[in-house]
């Protein structure tokens, strides 16, 4: 993969400057029964069926080569005219490209010339989510969307825990650029769906619970695609170094989004995927309910020096909900 492109520290400031870098769901973009995000086909004419969709060719009614317009939306770097060709919901110039507050990330095994993905650049924060269960309040779909996946059935709301250890946690207006955490794995996949975006996976499909970074957009993103140990990883050190992130070294409390201007990587722009907060990924054990076993990413400021390698293969239930675990979204 070559060098790894050289860290950007933020300045002063910036972790308040990407609160918000989550579009808010004032006005969800996607109905939550649609589980995996992929284009209703019926509202599409089914553009699996359409033959200029599958010849292989560019042609009319398509942005780039098999994709957008009638045909199913590009990926990245593809063509486009609209935010409606792209699986991004993001076309700049006319090409296809992460949303907002993302980092762009690369595929190990691109298909139908989607050669990137996109990851948010921080953990979702407390502004973020309180923007989420606003617009969810407002919007029926959000409410009908509660137990129509199986696993998520028990569900009755959204809201974070806000007892024992979680009581003073979410609080969107003194803690605004914290990681939001006591979340369940379903108000993580809740909310990233609601957004338009997906529960890191593999790609658009939940993923093995045995996984590597290929198989896993989180671990690859973490690992700069297999190559680092550690986010912070470079060509000449691969170690852990406690120093870097927000670990149970560094005064093992929570601490606002990118406040560590060290702990960047594996890509350019990402921050926190070790320590903080863990995050929550989609790929669990089973589909049957709160009691399944899902992975759980990154470590935490109270988890141990082990969790804080990218390929640390940590769980929880998939209805835990607890201090250090948060989670951050995936697209394209």
């Amino acid at each position: 993969m070559g060098v790894l492109i050289a860290r950007r520290g933020l300045a002063t400031g910036a972790a308040s400057a990407l609160v918000g870098g989550v579009v808010a769901a004032c006005s969800l973009a996607h109905p939550l029964s649609d589980i995996h995000g992929t284009r209703d086909a019926a509202a599409a004419g089914d553009p699996s069926s359409i033959a200029h969709c599958n010849d292989g060719a560019p042609g009319p009614g398509e942005s780039d080569v098999d994709c957008g317009g009638e045909c199913p939306p590009c990926g990245i770097p593809q063509g486009c005219a609209s935010d409606n060709d792209c699986v991004s919901h993001r076309c700049a110039g006319k090409t296809c490209a992460c949303p907002n507050g993302m980092t762009t990330a690369d595929k190990p095994s691109p298909s139908n010339g989607a050669r990137q993905s996109c990851i948010d650049a921080t953990e979702v924060t407390n502004a973020d989510y309180k923007a989420f269960l606003d617009g969810c309040a407002a919007d029926v779909r959000c409410l009908a969307g509660l137990g129509l996946r199986g696993s998520c059935a028990w569900k009755t709301s959204y809201a974070p825990d806000a007892t024992g250890a979680c009581a003073t946690t979410f609080d969107p207006v003194g803690r605004a650029a914290y990681p939001v955490v006591c979340v369940d794995w379903c108000d993580a996949f809740a909310f990233c769906r609601a957004n338009g975006k997906r529960l890191c996976n593999a790609w658009g499909a939940p993923g093995p619970f045995a996984q590597s970074w290929y198989d896993s957009e989180w671990l690859n993103a973490c690992s700069f695609g297999g190559t680092f140990d550690v986010p912070y990883g470079n060509a000449t050190a691969n170690t852990f170094d406690p120093s870097y992130c927000n670990g149970p070294h560094n005064g093992a409390t929570l601490a606002p989004i990118a406040s560590f201007s060290t702990c960047v990587g594996g890509y350019p722009a990402l921050y926190d995927m070790s320590g903080n907060a863990f995050e929550w990924e989609d790929a669990c054990q089973r589909e049957e309910g709160d009691g399944d076993l899902c992975r759980v990413r990154g470590g935490s400021f109270l988890g141990s020096e082990d969790d804080l390698q990218c390929a640390a293969n940590t769980t929880r239930t998939r209805g835990a909900r607890a201090p250090d675990v948060g989670f951050r979204c995936c697209a394209g």
